[in-house]
């Protein structure tokens, strides 16, 4: 819960009705706000690259750099707002 709340996502509630709400309107939040926050996307291309030749190296982390583009990008793009179900 540390993670999201310096990430921005939550922000913590003391009392004895405390607790944890969301840090921004549902509509502003998106899944990769909630991932930034909890575990960056890093790819671990390293191990995977130790065995193959230099070229090839740099065609495996190309690919890979794409593939983190394309995920943040699509995940930028879910709102909290669109993961709840209708009337909620």
């Amino acid at each position: 819960m540390r993670r999201l709340v310096k990430g921005g996502v939550l922000e913590s509630v003391r009392g004895v009705a405390g607790g944890y709400r969301l840090a921004r309107a549902a509509d502003q939040l998106t899944l990769a706000d909630i991932i930034a926050a909890l575990d960056p996307i890093e790819t671990e291309v390293g191990l995977l690259c130790e065995s193959l030749e230099p070229a090839s190296q740099q065609v495996v982390r190309q690919a890979f750099e794409g593939l983190e583009g394309d995920a943040k990008r699509r995940l930028a793009q879910i709102r909290i707002s669109d993961l709840r179900p209708a009337g909620v």
